[in-house]
């Protein structure tokens, strides 16, 4: 059977993967010594078989050298296996190379004489293809009858007809938060024309036309109100004062609007020294 790509034994290089799989089959001598001590004293042992391959090589894109690196390869049998992924370019002096890609599935799939697949990112199928078989290094035909050697070092330039498409990046739906406002606070001096307010006077402040607070008493000629609306409807509604005058001889209140600043708004959180102007209260009502 030809094979397409150009194989090329090597057993000196890579010593690195080499070492590693020697590693596996010690571990597997060492069992095995183990298990046979009291017999071994006259046998030869001799290293099982391990069919691997070690892929080693060049990779371009269309035939020529990708523009970057950093992408993964795998290499595949059928559906049944498929190997861990290296990168291209991850050794400093091979930029545009791949190299330790071990192909070793399980000897319980019975994979040998099966066909390798090289696959980029697992999107793009490589044009090169390989056999996880013996070839014979003359011919470059599969070598049903060889033995394995432990392992096979196989170089293979891989050619890809492209690079993986970038998956595009799904851009959220922006929901804005809404909007809260925070509590805004007044204070200053309060007074009319005649002097501060007297004591325990009584103001309240209304914000656009339906938001009205708790009354909040004069010490001192000053006063301290806090405005809390969380709406945003109120951003920037006008603030308008009201003094309570409880000085009708009927007992009616009257609420007097401030006269300076007739009104303010909420843009900020706090407002000090937010001085109160309110029309002249009556009189204080004595009764006869």
């Amino acid at each position: 059977m030809p094979v397409p790509a150009r194989p090329i034994m090597r057993r000196l290089s890579l010593w690195g993967v080499v070492l590693t799989l020697s590693a596996l089959i010690a571990v597997g001598i060492v069992g095995m010594e183990n298990r046979n001590s009291r017999s071994v004293d006259a046998q030869a042992i001799v290293p099982p078989v391990f069919p691997a391959i070690v892929f080693n090589g060049n990779v371009t894109i269309n035939g020529e050298q990708p523009d970057y690196t950093g992408f993964e390869i795998t290499a595949r049998i059928g559906d049944k296996w498929e190997s861990p992924a290296v990168v291209v370019g991850g050794l400093p002096d091979r930029p545009s190379q791949y190299a330790h890609l071990i192909v070793a599935p399980p000897e319980t799939l019975d994979l040998i004489g099966s066909q390798i697949e090289f696959w980029l990112e697992g999107q793009v199928l490589s044009t090169t293809t390989n056999w996880y078989a013996v070839i014979n290094e003359f011919s470059g035909e599969v070598c049903g009858g060889c033995t394995w050697t432990f392992p096979i070092l196989r170089e293979v330039d891989l050619d890809f007809p492209n690079l993986p498409e970038a998956t595009p990046t799904v851009t959220p739906t922006y929901t804005p938060s809404p909007e809260i406002l925070r509590p805004a606070f007044f204070t200053g001096r309060a007074r009319t024309p005649k002097g501060p307010l007297p004591e325990g006077s009584e103001i309240y402040a209304v914000i656009g036309s339906d938001f009205r607070t708790a009354n909040i008493q004069v010490f001192g000629g000053e006063y301290f109100i806090t405005i809390d609306v969380v709406d945003k409807k109120y951003r920037d509604a006008p603030v308008v004062f009201y003094l309570i005058d409880r000085n009708d001889p009927t007992g009616a209140p009257r609420f007097l609007e401030a006269l300076s600043p007739p009104g303010a708004f909420v843009v900020r959180e706090q407002f000090e020294n937010f001085s109160l102007v309110f029309p002249d209260q009556l009189p204080t009502f004595t009764p006869t």
